[in-house]
């Protein structure tokens, strides 16, 4: 064969060929590093429960920048009171997390929660309890529908418990849609839970954002109640603000949330606590 030959053919062999270890299999190539600076600190400080707390007040405001692809990388053993801090200071940093990091962290507690609950029932639903919605809190918006459907249903329920231990969650859930609002409001009816009752809806937060079926139900004497948590909505009120022939007589606040362009407000008629006169502005 000619030198020629000989050459060109060492060249196609190294081009086409894998290149070698030196055990002599091909070389797999390097995954790259799923966490990078303060985070693989974070990951370390994770099987640290005595120095987890004061890592995290140290780095508070870099949180918001973790990554999906670190979180991929806990570990599911970690301690359940590191679980519990951690998840506190992300549910503080919440709206500037990126969606796919917060899905992230909500696939890791489950994960967490179903190695460390072996012994409960298997199965996608099971492993939310309350003290999991507890840890969990703006994220368990990230659950698929039917996992939600698995902590309603019954007085016993997850959300029967949660209600019922007092929680300030309801008022933190702005980027609740209307399916979960729906789906968490008639739990509560199978909780035995009268969600018309002022002193029940006053503890309800942005799910009074999502009383399109229930508003016409709140006694006249709530409506001022009900219209004082709407202020805090994201989403449009309308369908749940009395109508303009609503028999309660309610504040000047109802216009600025229900009616901006009415041109109306509330005048108080001296004397009486529980009357007042639609007056043009």
């Amino acid at each position: 064969m000619a030198k020629s030959q000989i050459l060109l053919s060492l060249l196609l062999m190294s081009l086409g060929t894998p290149s070698l270890s030196v055990s002599g299999g091909p070389q797999k190539p390097v995954p790259a590093a799923k966490c990078s600076g303060w985070e693989t600190k974070l990951v370390a400080n994770l099987s640290s429960p005595q120095t987890f707390p004061q890592f995290l007040k140290d780095n508070a405001q870099t949180l918001s920048a973790l990554s999906a692809s670190c979180v991929t990388s806990f570990h599911t053993s970690v301690d359940r009171g590191v679980l519990a801090t951690l998840l506190n200071a992300l549910n503080k940093v919440y709206d500037g997390l990126n969606p796919g990091t917060k899905q992230a962290l909500y696939n890791w507690v489950q994960q967490v929660s179903q190695t460390q609950n072996a012994t409960k029932p298997p199965g996608p639903k099971g492993w939310i309890t309350v003290e999991v919605l507890q840890v969990l809190g703006r994220f368990i918006l990230q659950a698929p529908q039917s996992t939600l459907e698995g902590i309603v249903g019954n007085t016993d329920s997850p959300l029967c418990k949660l209600f019922k231990n007092g929680t300030d969650i309801w008022d933190r859930l702005y980027d609740l849609n209307s399916g979960q609002a729906e789906l968490f409001l008639d739990g509560f009816k199978s909780c035995g839970i009268d969600v018309t009752n002022q002193t029940v809806f006053s503890k309800l937060g942005q799910l009074t954002c999502f009383f399109d079926r229930v508003a016409s139900k709140i006694r006249p004497a709530d409506t001022l109640a009900l219209v004082a948590k709407l202020k805090t909505c994201t989403r449009n009120v309308k369908d749940v603000c009395p109508q303009s022939n609503h028999p309660v007589l309610i504040l000047q606040s109802l216009f600025s949330v229900c009616r901006p362009n009415s041109g109306f407000y509330l005048k108080r008629v001296f004397g009486l606590n529980e009357l007042y006169l639609f007056t043009r502005s």
